[in-house]
């Protein structure tokens, strides 16, 4: 559709919801009296040709923009002047707005509560939006990922917000101070940095008590090398490749109550720097170890101590870690089922561990393979099962 509209009397429409939804409309409609809709929710969704201004436009009484322009490729317009002070929701509002980059800062985003995927990768918006006051938001999901963002947000008041799942993530050049941030209702911090490559800035002041996901929260977060040893993570149950691939990660955090966490799958997978004490953990609720320390070339810490009697999976779990050599005999892996790999490329390791019960493992593919030093006695071993 691209027929001519302009001359429309609008004046009564109180939603527009999905209007010019995947159409290749581009007519001028700045013209248009608007003031009492209150629903623009998906109204230039992946209307991929339209760019018009619309600055004029009353949106005083609008309470939905989530979507408006998702996808929106060519849109670039003005939008500084819209009064947006009863918006409530603007999830994925810019949302693949490839081209948009202008100033919106002079918005009251007051009373929004819903800012997930907002910017979510917009390849040129790059405009400060310090001054919103963001204090009803309760998620920012996605918020930034993939954006080309990098502004100051430190003065935010984020203290309602419940979700940061992914909130950074890949936005490779964000890089700001936010440590002063109020985080405390915050449960979800999955991929918050994931892969946020520039990212190295103090966050230890968190308050993280409530969060329960900490998955993927630095995966690939290159840069990142800050202490966060304070940290409460005491409710966290998903540790799931929390620091896989953080190359310049080596802080302590041995003082952490990792109790809860059912869950550490690769966590330190790739993490080629990190070397501290993780001895005084309780590992007693965890089931999965996989790759827990694959290719972590300096870590050489005891673990010896660790209660791992609930592991059920350690494929892998010292597969290139090539300066480990510790002695692990104690452990009870009477629970693991999976061993394949796990020494793979171990190639310092040789400490006995003929006394361990590995009657229920069914799978010792590669188990030792060029792990050079091993040259234990485990003809004790039942494989039965294998």
């Amino acid at each position: 559709f691209e027929g001519p509209l302009e001359c429309w009397n609008v004046g009564q429409v109180t939603t527009m919801y999905a209007m010019f939804k995947k159409s290749y409309f581009n007519q001028p409609i700045d013209s248009w009296d608007v003031s009492q809709v209150k629903d623009m929710g998906g109204m230039f969704y992946r209307a991929v040709y339209f760019n018009r201004p619309l600055d004029t436009w009353d949106v005083s009484q609008v309470k939905d923009m989530a979507s408006m322009f998702e996808d929106a490729l060519s849109f670039n317009q003005p939008l500084g002047d819209w009064n947006v002070s009863q918006v409530e929701n603007m999830f994925g509002m810019l949302e693949d707005a490839v081209d948009f980059n202008q100033p919106i800062d002079s918005w009251n985003v007051s009373k929004v509560k819903n800012m997930a995927h907002m910017f979510f990768e917009t390849d040129r918006f790059n405009q400060p939006i310090e001054s919103w006051d963001v204090s009803q938001v309760k998620t920012m999901r996605r918020m930034f990922q993939s954006s080309f963002f990098n502004q100051p947000i430190d003065s935010w008041d984020v203290s309602q917000v419940e979700n940061m799942g992914f909130m950074f993530s890949e936005a490779y050049f964000f890089n700001q101070n936010i440590g002063s941030w109020d985080v405390s209702q915050v449960e979800n911090m999955y991929d918050t940095f994931s892969y946020a490559k520039k990212f190295n800035q103090p966050i230890d002041a968190w308050d993280v008590s409530q969060v329960e996901k900490m998955f993927d929260m630095f995966n690939g977060a290159k840069k990142f090398n800050q202490p966060i040893d304070s940290w409460n993570v005491s409710q966290v149950k998903d540790m799931i490749r929390m620091f896989r691939d953080a190359k310049k990660f080596n802080q302590p955090i041995d003082s952490w109550d990792v109790s809860q966490v059912e869950n550490m799958y690769q966590m330190f997978d790739a993490a080629s720097e990190f070397n501290h004490p993780v001895d005084s953990w309780d590992v007693s609720q965890v089931k999965d170890m996989t790759r827990m320390f694959r290719d972590t070339k300096k870590f050489n810490q005891p673990i010896d101590s660790w209660d791992v009697s609930q592991v059920e999976n350690m494929y892998g779990m010292f597969d290139a870690a090539s300066k480990f050599n510790h002695p692990i005999d104690p452990w009870n892996v009477s629970q693991v089922e999976n061993m394949e790999y796990m020494f793979d490329a171990a190639s310092k390791f040789n400490h006995p561990i003929d006394s361990w019960d590995v009657s229920q493992v069914k799978k010792m593919i590669r188990m030792f393979r060029d792990a050079k030093k091993f040259n234990q006695t485990i003809d004790s071993w039942d494989v039965s099962q294998v």
